[in-house]
């Protein structure tokens, strides 16, 4: 066996591309054994290759270039390598229990998309709801741009505690205020939890049969809706309490503009 590796060489027995050698070197993470001062070939040792096995197995463990540069760099002792290993099971416990909180989301949102795909798309119904939870914001909005606005305040609050995909949010609309004045004023900004989350300060809708129609419009186009709402509790005489619920369940771009699948209710006496 040759005393000395070529760099291709090293690249095959360990799988590293020799452009990452070439970058490490580059980084002084981990440098040939020499270098050839005429060809500028760089040669490796089999002394070597415990730190490759270093760096490689330190990566699996999610640790950084420049701590596994230190690593490498110090003498440490079989006390130090078990603490690092402790520090880094502790990294993954962390990133697990995050990524466990998003596919969580995911799972959630999912379920709501299903539920909203399986009931009729611009028809009004009836249904019976479990009661469910919501943080409010008390943010009012006259219009869709005000509402735009403050949305994106109750986001950026969210974002600062909690990691999801797509949370649900939606809007309180003053149910007096639209039949008498035919005019949508949304009272506050509401962010759907479940019962794990951990917080005391949340509002509730509660349990019992609302009637409801479920929309994929721009929300610009929200008026109808209501209209369409309104007008069949108001043929079919449904005693109605409380304001109306928006709920924007997932939006999505179309010809540039923003559609967004929303259920509106309101609960039945």
């Amino acid at each position: 066996m040759n005393k000395y590796f070529t760099i291709g060489e090293i690249s095959k027995l360990f799988n590293i591309p020799i452009k990452t050698l070439r970058y490490y070197d580059d980084i002084e993470l981990f440098k040939p054994a020499f270098i050839d001062k005429q060809s500028k070939y760089r040669y490796y040792s089999i002394d070597q290759f415990v730190i490759i096995d270093i760096i490689k197995n330190s990566k699996l463990m999610g640790m950084s270039l420049q701590e596994i540069k230190n690593v490498i760099n110090c003498d440490s002792s079989i006390e130090d390598t078990l603490s690092i290993i402790e520090n880094q099971i502790n990294v993954f416990n962390s990133k697990i229990s995050e990524l466990l909180k998003i596919k969580n989301s995911m799972e959630k949102l999912r379920t709501t998309i299903t539920d909203a795909m399986n009931s009729k798309n611009n028809e009004v119904f009836i249904e019976f709801n479990k009661e469910r939870r919501y943080i409010s914001y008390n943010y009012v909005s006259n219009n869709i741009e005000e509402q735009e606005v403050n949305l994106r305040r109750a986001i950026l609050d969210v974002e600062s505690r909690q990691r999801e995909v797509y949370s649900i949010f939606g809007v309180g609309t003053l149910y007096e205020k639209y039949i008498v004045e035919n005019k949508i004023v949304n009272m506050d900004i509401r962010y759907y939890i479940d019962n794990k989350y951990d917080s005391n300060n949340y509002n509730i809708l509660p349990e019992g049969y609302y009637v409801s129609i479920i929309f994929d419009d721009n929300s610009y186009n929200k008026y109808k809706y209501y209209k369409k709402l309104t007008d069949y509790i108001i043929n079919k005489k449904i005693d109605v309490v409380g304001d109306f619920s928006e709920t924007w369940i997932i939006p999505k771009s179309y010809k540039s503009k923003e559609i967004t699948l929303v259920k509106l209710e309101i609960m039945c006496k």
